[in-house]
């Protein structure tokens, strides 16, 4: 009998350091929830506050043209609104309403100008590239600028991208890249935006994407390529 209590109590003991483990590091898992991280490409936007279901959800003010990065969500049809950080009372710059599925990431962009913004939605697959290599996507934000090509080191790597068109994933050797972006059918001379010296680094996951206005120098309307690297948040 003592025997048996004692095999009992130690299978006790098995099953309960094995929970514990196996657990997240504040007890939520992370695969019950959703994430989504929303990017301001709104050419001559302020910087905003974004709510999610009239919750705000950035900690920082959201400049033109930065991402929050992933943030966990529960599950379901979420209403999203943007307005202006200095101007609380005022009245929304665009809203959309999305769904969210469990244990997935998803990317919301606020593109084209400001007074007629315009919101790209996209479910993120976030997967790992092969070994030694980074994935990358392009999406095109710019209302102004036609459709694009995208150069990889001076390689074609996306073509005829309208706007609001999402590239597919392509895997590239972990390195240093140089991106380019061109009008479609324009001579590789006819430049609209270089973003240079950027690190993909092995087993990451990179968006890359084309905001503002054709032809302006304004910092919050020019046109140009930025990067951001789809990192998901370490807990809920």
């Amino acid at each position: 009998m003592k025997k048996q209590q004692f095999l009992l109590g130690l299978m006790w003991v098995v099953i309960s350091i094995t929970n514990f483990s196996c657990g997240t590091t504040n007890g939520v898992n992370p695969a019950a929830y959703s994430r989504i991280q929303i990017i301001n490409a709104i050419a001559g936007s302020s910087s905003l506050d974004c709510t999610l279901n009239s919750t705000r959800i950035n900690t920082t003010t959201l400049a033109f043209p930065n991402t929050t990065g992933y943030i966990s969500a529960t599950p379901g049809t979420k209403y999203v609104e943007i307005r202006p950080t200095s101007t609380p009372t005022a009245p929304f710059i665009d809203t959309a309403t999305v769904v969210l599925k469990q244990d997935s990431s998803y990317s919301l962009f606020f593109a084209g100008q400001s007074g007629s913004p315009k919101s790209i939605f996209i479910q993120d697959n976030l997967s790992a590239p092969t070994l030694g290599r980074a994935k990358l996507r392009f999406v095109n934000a710019s209302s102004t600028s036609g459709n694009l090509n995208i150069t990889i080191n001076a390689v074609t790597g996306y073509t005829n991208i309208a706007y609001r068109g999402v590239g597919k994933f392509v895997e590239v050797p972990a390195g240093t890249y140089e991106f380019k972006a061109f009008a479609s059918g324009a001579t590789s001379t006819n430049t609209l935006g270089t973003l240079s010296n950027q690190v993909l680094a092995d087993g990451k996951v990179y968006t890359l994407y084309a905001q503002g206005i054709v032809g302006n120098s304004s910092t919050t309307s020019a046109f140009g390529l930025s990067l951001i690297a789809n990192l998901l948040p370490a807990v809920k």
